[in-house]
């Protein structure tokens, strides 16, 4: 039932397909080893924010706390009954004529009381019915936290994949930059090269660490974001 559910909803999440189809001919459905090796499919992700979201836990919750009251409000129309017992005794020692004596006295009693409503001017049947509401504008209440947290798992899903592969394209950027600074360092020294050419390979290596900075940045929002939906 659980994946019959999860099949319809991630078929709703047709608004998002072009957004991942196009991210998915950039990127590898595969995440690299790291914090959400954990989740490693766009469905996994799904099961998991549909599984442990507490949204969705909180909304559940509700629905069966909600379910409660039609049968509080069948119980309004039903027989009940009470019943009432009791046990007691006493024992009396007097003496008369010389002679004592002894009473025992064990009073019992048990009572049976019921009651079945007649007429209530249709209290009950309105409460049943504002229950029955109450219990369907809970369950599309959840439906649509359902579709609401799925978009935003997918959505995070995809962007940790490009915001992943965006810090390693930069991480290499900044390798390939070290290097052509130490070589132009290295051909300054030898008079190959002139000061210019070691201060703008110098400007380009610090361009290429502050771009690598906001790119882990961005990474670890939305790692966070990631993470808040599954």
């Amino acid at each position: 039932m659980f994946a019959a559910r999860l099949s319809f909803l991630t078929s709703s999440l047709a608004a998002l397909r072009p957004v991942l189809a196009t991210r998915a001919a950039l990127f590898s459905v595969s995440l690299m080893a790291g914090p959400m090796a954990s989740a490693e499919t766009l469905q996994e992700a799904l099961a998991a924010a549909y599984r442990h979201n507490p949204q969705l836990m909180a909304e559940r919750a509700r629905v069966r706390e909600v379910d409660e009251s039609y049968v509080q409000a069948q119980a309004q129309n039903r027989f009940t009954a009470a019943s009432e017992a009791s046990l007691g005794g006493t024992v009396t020692d007097y003496a008369t004529f010389g002679r004592s004596f002894t009473d025992n006295f064990i009073p019992r009693s048990f009572a049976i009381t019921g009651q079945k409503p007649l007429y209530q001017g249709g209290r009950v049947r309105s409460l049943k019915g504002q229950a029955k509401y109450g219990i369907l504008a809970a369950r599309e209440n959840l439906r649509s936290a359902e579709q609401s947290v799925l978009l935003s798992a997918a959505t995070a899903y995809a962007e940790v994949l490009q915001n992943e592969q965006v810090a390693s394209i930069r991480r290499n950027n900044v390798r390939v930059l070290a290097r052509q600074t130490e070589a132009a360092t290295e051909r300054f020294k030898v008079g190959a090269g002139t000061r210019t050419d070691v201060a703008q390979a110098d400007a380009r290596l610090a361009g290429a660490q502050a771009g690598l900075a906001a790119a882990d940045a961005s990474l670890a929002q939305s790692r966070a974001a990631y993470f808040r939906a599954t």
